[in-house]
């Protein structure tokens, strides 16, 4: 099972200290990390052989292929690979999905809240962007080669602590927090993600994808870190939109009608379970529901597909937690996005032999067998009975609904009718 961490294409690494493997090590399964580089040192693109962009990406790349020559070694089995992530991390996993270079490096696939197709995982900004840092960083650079003389000899942390400032306030609204993320650079991605998926360019292997109840509880940080946030959203909120769906005034207004139930002026603390469902939606859940759909009814998909939704809220969910403190504000009940990881990989952030109750053990072992299950056989499914069926159609849209150690059972269509406001649209 091969681990790759999220972080918005910026931040975070693969270390045990976050993701660790004391929670798997009893499946059987050798489970193996890897970082990657971040932001403008991982996914620079000026179109140029020394910055060609997706560089974080063919490191994940690389790090296949070691596995796929040494796993032997290490009693592994180079033919039943399993590529899982969250966030960034599961988006990468799509856009391994994607690439001619992964093909045939895994054989399952797992997407934990993130697609290529989200906002904040793909630019065709990505000339723009780096000519602003190097404008920030005082270098007016006429041609693509001068900037990056410029930038090889600017100090590591002086562009990584600029780098993410050239996003402007719109972009905030979508859920672009990060500027150097994965882009089409000819040989890594030969296009964009939208149209390997409208075409059937996909790799059909055995996937899980999902999502967890409260996603968008990261508008929390959002509204914490800008004051300005919401009164942005209060005069463009058609910037929610989620690509390829073109926002407009039009749009806006039905988003009020369908969230906020017609009201012309929005507030946080009125709305604020409206803002969470929204921003869960635009930036997870709709991205995934469009990427089900064209693969749902692409004639070359085979393989089978597998949807989860995790809803339960125990004690050792971490980053919401991380978000509260750090933020010093309060933040409701539900399971917020990564928070699902403190089931799944072990870590320091939280004392699980401490603080974990016998329902977050048994969310432990129950989640674990899962996903170890599926990395052994492609179907997550105990031998003796089955818990999890595959979706069997986009109209169907079934789901497992982890909500309790007593409560994981099959459900039909997560959200149907906003979903459906948006998915209809494209």
């Amino acid at each position: 099972m091969v681990w790759i961490h999220g972080g918005g294409f910026a931040y975070g690494h693969g270390n045990a200290d976050a993701y660790g493997p004391e929670f798997l090590m009893n499946k059987n399964v050798i489970l193996v990390t890897v970082n990657y580089r971040l932001g403008i040192l991982g996914f620079l693109n000026l179109e140029t052989k020394d910055a060609a962009g997706n560089m974080g990406l063919k490191d994940q790349n690389a790090a296949l292929k070691w596995v796929k020559k040494e796993i032997e070694n290490f009693g592994g089995d180079s033919k039943n690979v399993t590529l899982f992530g969250e966030s960034a991390g599961g988006a990468s996993v799509h856009y391994h999905m994607l690439s001619p270079l992964s093909k045939g490096l895994f054989h399952k696939a797992v997407l934990m809240s993130g697609s290529a197709m989200c906002n904040w995982g793909f630019t065709k900004n990505h000339l723009q962007r780096a000519f602003d840092l190097g404008k920030l960083l005082g270098c007016e650079a006429k041609t693509k080669e001068e900037l990056l003389t410029f930038l090889m000899k600017a100090s590591p942390k002086e562009f990584a602590g600029n780098q993410d400032k050239v996003i402007n306030d719109v972009e905030h609204l979508t859920g672009t927090d990060q500027a150097f993320v994965p882009t089409v650079d000819g040989e890594f991605l030969t296009e964009e993600p939208l149209q390997s998926l409208r075409t059937g360019n996909v790799h059909d292997l055995p996937t899980i994808v999902g999502t967890v109840s409260h996603e968008g509880f990261l508008i929390y940080n959002s509204v914490a870190k800008w004051p300005w946030f919401v009164e942005k959203l209060n005069k463009e909120l058609e910037a929610v939109s989620p690509y390829p769906i073109a926002p407009s005034k039009e749009l806006s207004k039905s988003i009020r009608n369908v969230y906020f139930q017609g009201d012309e002026t929005i507030c946080f603390k009125k709305h604020n379970e409206q803002f969470v469902q929204l921003f869960s939606h635009t930036h997870f859940l709709v991205p995934m529901f469009m990427s089900l759909k064209y693969e749902l009814n692409s004639p070359s998909r085979k393989a089978p597909i597998y949807c989860y939704r995790f809803a339960y809220d125990g004690n050792l969910g971490w980053f919401k937690k991380l978000m509260a403190s750090s933020r010093k504000i309060d933040i409701p009940a539900g399971v917020s996005h990564v928070d699902e990881l403190g089931y799944l990989l072990s870590n320091d952030l939280v004392d699980h032999k401490k603080l974990a109750t016998e329902d977050d053990r048994k969310i432990v072992d129950k989640f674990t067998t899962l996903w170890s299950n599926f990395a052994k056989t492609g179907n997550p499914n105990p031998a003796d009975h089955q818990v999890w069926s595959p979706i069997e159609s986009y109209e169907q849209r079934n789901y497992l609904d982890i909500a309790s150690p007593s409560s994981i059972v099959m459900k039909k269509n997560l959200d149907k009718d906003k979903i459906d406001f948006w998915v209809n649209k494209l």
